[in-house]
């Protein structure tokens, strides 16, 4: 699946979905799907997955695309997340979702997939094995003890975007680069031991290679080229 299409995600989310049973329980069945026992977290998950509607529409507008391919599906997809019951049975989401509907989603999955740079799962699992060992490494070093907190609590908030990345996409991975360079670029200390440490700028240089998992994430690439000016 390439991930930065958001119409593969909600695809696949929704392949999934109609895979269980309708008499289950929908809050039952969203805490599988969404990967949580914590209602906070599932409706602020299920909040993002609607929100993908949209997405695929401006990527669409963004193509050039219009026409029945690409906008029939919208209206049953909405009405499935408007309708479902988080107390009732799952029958109340899958019901909305008609097989026609399901065909023209998946028709918009194969015209965006011909324009939108290709991320697969893969590429998140071998950036999140690099930011776990030179965490690692950091944590061991002889860095301060200020410097390992903010590192990280980066990486954990990073690493957080990419499990969720089937949902939140490039946008929550962008706003997580943001605040690790951001604290860096506003913390006066911080920046002063990166000045001094070729081992700091080392680890940035791992953080900094996941941006070319998303080559739509140009601002995300302008703030940490403006980061690396600051520590050189």
């Amino acid at each position: 699946m390439n991930l930065n299409n958001p119409a593969a995600r909600l695809y696949e989310f929704l392949m999934r979905a109609r895979a269980y049973p309708k008499d289950r329980k929908s809050r039952e069945v969203l805490y599988e799907l969404l990967d949580t026992e914590n209602d906070g977290d599932l409706f602020e998950r299920f909040g993002q997955l609607r929100k993908l509607v949209d997405e695929i529409a401006e990527e669409n507008s963004r193509q050039g695309f219009t026409g029945r391919f690409t906008t029939y599906w919208v209206g049953p997809v909405q009405r499935a997340f408007q309708n479902v019951h988080f107390s009732g049975t799952w029958n109340t989401f899958i019901d909305s979702l008609d097989e026609t509907a399901i065909m023209f989603l998946e028709s918009t999955v194969d015209i965006l997939n011909e324009r939108i740079v290709k991320l697969e799962e893969e590429d998140l699992e071998n950036y999140r094995a690099r930011l776990n060992e030179i965490l690692e490494k950091v944590l061991a070093s002889n860095e301060s003890e200020e410097f390992k907190i903010y590192f990280k609590n980066s990486v954990g908030k990073i690493i957080d975007t990419l499990d969720n990345y089937k949902i939140t996409g490039d946008k929550a991975l962008f706003s997580a680069f943001n605040e690790a360079v951001g604290g860096m670029v506003t913390d006066e200390n911080l920046r002063t031991q990166a000045d001094r440490s070729d081992f700091i700028k080392k680890a940035f240089a791992v953080l900094k290679s996941g941006l070319d998992l998303a080559s739509k994430m140009k601002g995300a690439s302008e703030a940490i080229s403006y980061f690396q000016d600051k520590i050189q």
